[in-house]
């Protein structure tokens, strides 16, 4: 049984509940608010938010007054780090509803406290628990007492099923049902401590004597039930609680165990002498203290063949139940194993695999990089397309240029240079001539260079430009020539009217055949800036 099996919530943490009688709701804080419902009393609970499987649950006993009439409570704690915390949370949560104080802390396990609401005797006037009671009931070893007559069994209906079958149904913690670990763990578990004596020879044959004893007695009792493997004993004699022990254990054929602590009374001895009566103060069955059941009155001598009959009548009992648990727990250890292999088999599988996938992707990587490779080696033996080559410009007279879209001759594009000095550019195609007759809506560009980024067919005009006419051949490669090119192209600012004229008139007085048509078409470019801005005065 877990320790949060026995409680019922019945507010999660952050929740306000009204209280009867309290001028105010209460809170939950961090903690679960419910109860722990046993057959005759119910308790307040509070498990905190850090509890966890090993904590013990800790009864708050209260104690106050409530309109002058005394009134008490106990309250069940769950996981407080101490008493201090426990009686805080007590409080906070009930004991301010009747201004009590803290009587008391107790600690309990489940099985013990849900033993103490079952027993109609603890709880026929209502009352604080005391830690009395509740110390009685933890680790039962089983409900009703037993009866031994010798090596008959007198209580449980003189039926050792029933004495095994109570046994089990107080075995909180499954020890029945554990393998035992071995000499070393339960000496470390009850403090032992090995004791040195000056002799311990005659002691062990001793010891040899009394196991002999005891294992032909179970042998013969066993009556054709479990048969004992072997017998191991400690070490040597060694102290626990200032008195000197021995510790024996017979391990049995099906897997369980008896473990039998013997002890010498004198606290005063040092060694133990052959002579020496030893005294059976704990009998393990299996990992579970069952000490209760064979001797019921502890200290009270008992003869090994009659403890030996006891003892076997448990082990035979509990023999078939307690191998069909190890056989399921071996099938568990082993289905365990089967999955935690298959596991490491497909995690073996899996990175495989992924060593697989990354190797075929390192293959892929490498053959895209070959083929652009290849393609990059193939797109450089391939020779640049040619630009497309368009006719040859045709002067149009009177600084108009005309430019052709193919070889054809039907879709054309004329340009010149406008009163404002910008390139007008009008467009001849089917669309222009459906529509408008072949005058498609000009288009103007600052520069010669804008102009033949739109219109390719151009491309050949600034170099027109600059030599003289096409029909004569003429270079105009002079200073003056230059400067004649600059204004047909619109480059020289016309606004500096002044500036022009004397630079078109000095030109003039010195004119040349070679520079004649050139100056022709500069002084035209700029007539027609002139009328344009006079036009645009009136």
């Amino acid at each position: 049984m877990r320790n949060i099996d026995i409680f019922k919530q019945h507010w999660a943490p952050h929740q306000s509940r009204i209280v009867a009688g309290f001028d105010s709701a209460v809170n939950s804080g961090t903690c679960l608010i419910g109860v722990i419902q046993g057959k005759y009393r119910t308790l307040n609970a509070i498990v905190t938010e850090t509890a966890t499987e090993d904590d013990q649950w800790r009864i708050v006993n209260l104690k106050g007054h409530k309109d002058s009439i005394p009134a008490f409570d106990s309250i069940a704690v769950l996981g407080a780090v101490d008493d201090t915390q426990a009686s805080a949370l007590a409080g906070l949560q009930f004991g301010r509803m009747f201004d009590s104080a803290v009587d008391s802390v107790i600690e309990t396990n489940p099985q013990g406290l849900m033993r103490h609401l079952a027993a109609p005797y603890y709880h026929k006037t209502p009352n604080i628990i005391p830690e009395w009671q509740l110390a009685q009931l933890q680790d039962v070893t089983c409900a009703t007492v037993p009866g031994w007559d010798g090596i008959s069994l007198t209580s449980h209906d003189g039926q050792t099923a029933n004495l095994m079958l109570d046994l089990q149904r107080h075995d909180d913690h499954g020890g029945l049902l554990q393998e035992f670990d071995g000499l070393a763990p339960l000496l470390e578990s009850i403090g032992a401590v090995y004791a040195d004596f000056d002799s311990i020879i005659v002691e062990y044959q001793y010891l040899e004597k009394l196991m002999a004893m005891l294992h032909k007695v179970m042998q013969s009792t066993s009556k054709g039930g479990v048969k004992i493997l072997n017998v191991e004993q400690s070490e040597k004699p060694f102290k626990h609680k200032k008195v000197l022990n021995i510790a024996v254990t017979y391990n049995f054929e099906d897997g369980q165990s008896i473990t039998i602590l013997f002890h010498h009374p004198d606290r005063e001895a040092k060694k133990i002498t052959p002579q020496d009566m030893l005294i059976s103060w704990k009998i393990l069955m299996n990992s579970r203290d069952i000490t209760g059941a064979i001797q019921p009155n502890q200290g009270e001598g008992i003869e090994m063949p009659v403890l030996a009959g006891r003892i076997m009548k448990l082990v035979n009992q509990n023999s078939a139940r307690f191998k069909r648990t190890q056989a399921k727990k071996a099938e568990n250890v082993q289905a365990l194993a089967d999955a935690e292999q298959r596991l490491f088999d497909k995690q073996g599988i899996k990175a495989a695999l992924e060593a697989e996938i990354q190797g075929l992707l390192n293959q892929l990587d490498q053959q895209q990089a070959q083929q652009l490779a290849q393609q990059t080696s193939q797109n450089e033996d391939i020779p640049a397309e040619p630009a497309k080559a368009y006719p040859p410009i045709e002067d149009l007279g009177d600084g108009y240029y005309q430019a052709f879209k193919n070889d054809k001759k039907v879709d054309s594009w004329t340009a010149h240079l406008n009163t404002n000095g910008k390139w007008e550019v009008s467009a001849n195609n089917a669309q222009t001539r459906a529509w408008n007759r072949g005058f498609g809506a000009p288009r103007f560009f600052n520069t010669i260079d804008e102009m033949i980024a739109k219109y390719p067919a151009f491309g050949e005009l600034a170099e027109l430009l600059e030599t003289s006419n096409a029909s004569s051949g003429n270079k105009g490669d002079s200073d003056d020539a230059d400067y004649l090119n600059q204004v047909i192209k619109g480059e020289v600012d016309f606004s500096k009217s002044n500036e022009v004229e004397t630079k078109l008139e000095d030109i003039g007085s010195r004119l040349t055949a070679e520079i004649n048509d050139l100056f022709e078409q500069a002084v035209t470019s700029y007539s027609v800036y002139q009328v344009g801005q006079a036009s645009q005065i009136h």
